[in-house]
């Protein structure tokens, strides 16, 4: 990650964060189109942002996860969960944390980490 977030100044590198999606959905596919360079006329927005919604996404959830979810316990519906960000925090114990949390202090910058963990929002 950080080998790549140290070249976010160049026009052909973009990042685009999990949570930014979560908090403003059409700036940031917008703004992804954008960086795509993909016009998208007006009137398509919204079909656009129904069909990437979670719940529509979640709806249809064999069709977009690899294998149709055969991977995981529960199938795709496992796959797409909650449609929120930083669970795994909850998953991890306090010593896997704190290995973690050494890792990023090793690897990362502070602004790279706090990006990767929170997004442009956090």
């Amino acid at each position: 990650m950080q080998s790549w977030w140290d070249y976010r100044h160049l026009p052909n590198i973009g990042f685009f964060h999990y949570n930014d999606l979560l908090n403003d959905t059409e700036a940031e596919v917008k703004r992804l189109a954008d960086f795509l360079e993909i016009g998208v006329p007006d009137r398509w927005w919204p079909r656009i942002l129904k069909s990437i919604s979670f719940e529509d996404l979640k709806s249809n959830a064999e069709a977009y996860v690899p294998d149709g979810g055969s991977h995981w316990k529960g199938g795709a519906q496992t796959f797409m969960n909650k449609g929120t960000n930083g669970r795994w925090r909850d998953v991890l114990t306090s010593e896997e944390l704190a290995q973690y949390d050494v890792v990023c202090d090793q690897a990362l910058t502070p602004d790279c980490r706090q990006w990767l963990e929170f997004g442009r929002g956090g």
